[in-house]
């Protein structure tokens, strides 16, 4: 037990007393609680953080560009109409393709991101989802490659 000085009268005292003997004086005493929460949240914080960096390293190469490969395409598929409309020229393939966007989206992401998951690498896709107008090029560009693909794997899409 450690002894302290009472506030009012300059007498030792134990930390621990209510009320200096010598004088009375009320004392604060220290509550542990706000120290406890603190600990408590870096803790949760802490391992929150932990959680997601340990899952992200478990991940393989693959699974982390599939990841980023999907973000950047996004769940709706606009990203994906307007990679589609901006970036293929021929206005035949851009009306297919648009086609195939919007009324099989499932269909074309299907084809889309294990291209973009084999042909980029790690580093190429975490630049393409900073930057949208190159991922628009780089999806516009696998599109147009794989129309085929897309064409015979999503079935009759005009």
């Amino acid at each position: 037990m450690a002894l302290v000085y009472c506030k009012a009268c300059g007498k030792e005292i134990s930390e621990n007393a209510k009320a200096c003997p010598s004088c009375g004086e009320p004392q604060k005493t220290r509550s542990n609680a706000f120290l406890i929460i603190v600990i408590l949240v870096v803790l949760i914080v802490g391992g929150f953080i932990g959680f997601k960096l340990y899952n992200t390293s478990l991940m393989s190469e693959a699974e982390q560009k599939k990841m980023i490969v999907q973000e950047i395409l996004g769940k709706d598929c606009t990203f994906l109409s307007q990679a589609g409309s901006e970036f293929i020229q021929q206005s035949m393939v851009r009306a297919i393709v648009t086609a195939a966007i919007s009324n099989r989206c499932d269909c074309v992401q299907e084809v889309i991101v294990p291209e973009m998951v084999n042909n980029y690498s790690l580093e190429e896709l975490e630049k393409l989802k900073d930057s949208p107008i190159e991922a628009m090029q780089a999806v516009g560009a696998v599109v147009t490659q794989n129309l085929g693909i897309i064409q015979q794997h999503c079935g009759s899409i005009n």
